[in-house]
């Protein structure tokens, strides 16, 4: 689903690991099934907003933020 901003998308990916981390030029990447149902729930010139962090509303609409098992290992690794 394309934003406003030419490049800038919302879409699924097949590395759900990435989700949340810092891999692209600035496209959403979401679980597949997840896209595909915010697809279904929106409409050409639906209105986003995007948030830099979570916060206590984001938190109570979503729940806690999950630290991906991907990001565990990526510091780590770093540390060593």
């Amino acid at each position: 689903m394309g934003l406003s901003v030419k490049g800038y998308g919302i879409h699924g990916t097949n590395a759900p690991g990435s989700i949340g981390h810092n891999v692209s030029h600035g496209c959403i990447r979401m679980r597949n099934r997840d896209v595909e149902e915010l697809f279904e729930l929106m409409a050409v010139g639906d209105s986003v907003e995007l948030y830099g962090e979570r916060s206590e509303e984001t938190e109570r609409l979503f729940g806690p933020t999950v630290v991906a098992a991907h990001s565990e290992q990526r510091a780590s690794g770093a540390a060593q």
